[in-house]
């Protein structure tokens, strides 16, 4: 068959819009089989956090809580799942979920993700610039905070702006409200692994601590995937933003049955089901499910599954954590220990 036979059937919607569908409601599957897994995790890290005798690391303590809420704000949003479409018409499984509850439960995940965000490079920050014997880059601290902020606020105004006009290019803007976030933040991942944690890697190796060097190890694949993230984020967004401007998404509703600048906060999606008939030429665009479905996988590894513990001999009064700076003075004195005792060793 050739190329020119062929390309008609490529472009034909009947012969691909079925395949689409079927693998939006695969995803979908997936997503909310993934969910129960990730409640089943938290239980068994949180027993052990309250074990006797132990005590969570800062990032332990919050990292775990700040996912839980993302995981249940995650299933209230995906219990209806809403897919995209190439005219820009959300459309979801069930058609159940108003626009106003998703919004909410879509905004309240995404700041408990910002908030982990936070605590995360200010964790891993302060207890490598305590080992390095400085003071934690203010510079860097500021940058995370005023980036996780403006996309907290930036979505909020959005998504509001989008429950009252209906209108696509909010949609746009939402997802593009976080594209300056995910730069910045893959700017400090940079330095981290670039600069900060190969210093402190190579103390780490000259005092040959297991414990250290496992603990330098999980910090490196944290970044690494944080910095995977923010770097698909703040690629794929800005082409998807385009498509849909080229589009001429401030002219378009996202729910066809309300019209422009009217609210849409009651208002249901339509069914994925019903595209055939619908619009028998509109494509479902599952993309942002990939995307949505790897983020909650990679937060459940780099809040849960990379921090299992540190040990600590004496606990810290008053605390439910151990400090990241406590934890850094700690590795200092457990570095000079080591080299003190390789070097009697060689005497």
């Amino acid at each position: 068959m050739s190329v020119t036979a062929f390309a008609p059937a490529l472009a034909d919607a009947s012969m691909w819009q079925p395949l689409l569908v079927s693998i939006s409601q695969f995803l979908y599957a997936v997503h909310m089989a993934s969910v129960p897994l990730w409640f089943q995790v938290c239980a068994s890290e949180w027993l052990r956090q309250r074990r006797k005798g132990l005590q969570p690391t800062e990032w332990e303590f919050f990292g775990l809580r700040l996912f839980a809420v993302y995981a249940v704000m995650d299933a209230l949003r995906n219990a209806d799942s809403c897919i995209d479409s190439e005219d820009g018409v959300c459309r979801s499984v069930w058609g159940t979920v108003p626009h106003g509850l998703r919004f909410f439960f879509w905004w309240v995940r995404d700041v408990a993700s910002f908030a982990g965000v936070v605590k995360l490079l200010e964790f891993e920050m302060g207890w490598t610039h305590a080992v390095l014997g400085s003071d934690m880059p203010r510079g860097l601290k500021m940058t995370v905070r005023l980036a996780t902020l403006s996309a907290s606020v930036g979505m909020a105004t959005c998504f509001i702006a989008l429950s009252l006009t209906n209108r696509q290019s909010w949609q746009i803007a939402t997802a593009f409200s976080v594209v300056p976030m995910n730069v910045a933040l893959a700017e400090v991942n940079r330095r981290m692994l670039s600069k900060v944690l190969p210093s402190v890697n190579k103390l780490a190796t000259c005092s040959d601590d297991s414990m250290i060097i496992s603990l330098v190890g999980k910090t490196r694949v944290k970044l690494q995937l944080m910095l995977i993230l923010n770097v698909t984020f703040a690629c794929v967004f800005p082409l998807i933003c385009a498509f849909k401007i080229l589009g001429g998404a401030h002219s378009q509703r996202l729910v066809p049955g309300v019209e422009l600048g009217f609210p849409i906060i009651d208002a249901r999606p339509p069914l994925l089901v019903h595209i055939a008939y619908e619009a028998p030429t509109v494509l479902p665009i599952p993309l942002l499910e990939v995307l949505e479905l790897s983020m909650g996988w990679m937060n459940l590894v780099i809040c849960v599954l990379t921090s299992r513990g540190f040990p600590v001999n004496e606990k810290q009064p008053d605390s439910q954590f151990i400090a990241a700076e406590a934890i850094g003075e700690h590795v200092r004195r457990r570095m000079s220990s080591s080299v003190g005792a390789t070097h009697h060793k060689r005497e």
